[in-house]
């Protein structure tokens, strides 16, 4: 699909058989013989594809300085400048777009930030959650030796670490005026779990309350925006033992907008690799709220079946 947008592509034979390969069928009513056939059909279509849209170049790449110290890795350019905490599985501390000004947009929230006794923990930016029924969390926070090279137009910064029965892979690809999170997940096992690779923490303090707001597509062509402010949202909340979440956005063009009169951030998905549910956490204090955005790979309810060891592929881009 996205090989025939890129490519302009008007052969309706060709769009024909790519609705044919959507078809419900494949999903819902299977037979060994019948896959097999729809596999080889769908490498043959593949094989034809050319996901390389013609005519377009690389943009060349800003110089990109990389300062390594002590616990951070600092990155900056002439757009934009982060700190990146090498003891936190490198989360984000700070996220300065240096055309929206000098304070940091999103990044780390320590304890004692809130005087609310309910937000009495430290909220990172970058990093995965996955929340075991009775058991503690597992996240990829732990120390990381990452190291730097070289790609096609950006930088590459690469760690591994490995927690329980989970290894996480990341690699963060740092171009001129975005910054895109590869995240892979390997579990042992398929477990009664949610799978949350994505969480960012905003800055109250370098946001418009008033005008600050949210946009997505939940089905349409155009975005649908939804104001943030006189609002209590919690999506992240368990709606019972058996099933993990109820809310989230449809996200159907894997395109996540968070903006203010002033400035916006694009968070958006690569939904060949995972198809991300974004959900929010808005609560307001006297004079200060918590914002949070997190993004979903699994939610559990109870269909949920068990399974082998699987791997989770997921691609978010953060651009401004």
């Amino acid at each position: 699909h996205n090989s025939f947008v890129e490519n302009d592509s008007n052969n309706p034979k060709a769009w024909k058989d790519l609705c044919y390969l959507w078809s419900s069928d494949f999903r819902t009513h299977i037979t060994e013989k019948r896959w097999n056939d729809y596999s080889k059909r769908l490498d043959s279509s593949l094989a034809k594809s050319d996901s390389t849209k013609k005519g377009i170049k690389n943009k060349p790449t800003h110089k990109i300085e990389f300062t390594d110290i002590k616990n951070q890795i600092i990155i900056e350019n002439k757009n934009y400048k982060v700190v990146l905490n090498k003891n936190k599985g490198l989360t984000i501390q700070k996220l300065i777009i240096k055309k929206f000004g000098k304070e940091s947009l999103l990044g780390t929230l320590e304890h004692g930030y809130f005087d609310d006794i309910s937000l009495g923990a430290d909220y990172y930016s970058g990093h995965a959650v996955i929340e075991r029924p009775g058991e503690h969390k597992v996240t990829d926070l732990g120390k990381v030796n990452p190291k730097i090279v070289e790609s096609g137009n950006g930088k590459n910064i690469k760690a591994n670490q490995k927690w329980c029965d989970y290894t996480f892979s990341q690699i963060i690809n740092l171009k001129n005026d975005q910054i895109t999170f590869e995240k892979q997940i390997k579990s042992n096992a398929i477990e009664k779990v949610v799978i949350r690779p994505f969480s960012f923490t905003f800055y109250p303090e370098t946001w418009d309350q008033k005008s600050l707001c949210i946009k997505t597509h939940n089905g349409g062509s155009t975005f649908e925006k939804f104001y943030l402010k006189g609002q209590n949202i919690s999506h992240g909340d368990i709606y019972s033992s058996l099933i993990s979440a109820r809310h989230g956005f449809g996200n159907t063009e894997g395109v996540f907008v968070v903006g203010d009169k002033d400035k916006s951030i694009v968070f958006e998905c690569d939904m060949t690799k995972s198809a991300l549910i974004p959900s929010i956490i808005y609560k307001e204090m006297s004079d200060t709220y918590f914002f949070r955005l997190q993004f979903s790979a699994r939610e559990m309810d109870e269909t949920f079946k068990e399974g082998d060891s699987e791997v989770i592929e997921s691609h978010l881009t953060i651009s401004f």
